[in-house]
């Protein structure tokens, strides 16, 4: 079976840990959506206590997207 290239393209439509208490190193095959075109998602570390965080990127209206920290990992009793 021959196999044909895929004429494709990514774009990076979020950066993350440059920012105070954002994650870091996230888990991108297990990104959610919504019919709004947010994404959801969770990362590996980073957050304020570096457990990770759950977050929501957002359209902004201008070609690009925000995040919102939906829960930060670590800390008592909360979930790590």
């Amino acid at each position: 079976m021959a196999t044909g290239a895929w004429a494709g393209s990514e774009k990076a439509i979020w950066n993350f840990g440059g920012f105070t208490g954002d994650g870091t190193k996230p888990s991108f095959n297990d990104l959610s959506t919504d019919g709004a075109g947010n994404f959801y998602g969770a990362t590996n570390e980073g957050g304020t206590y570096g457990f990770g965080v759950v977050f929501k990127l957002s359209p902004n209206g201008q070609g690009g997207y925000n995040e919102t920290i939906l829960h930060d990992f670590g800390g008592s009793g909360n979930g790590r």
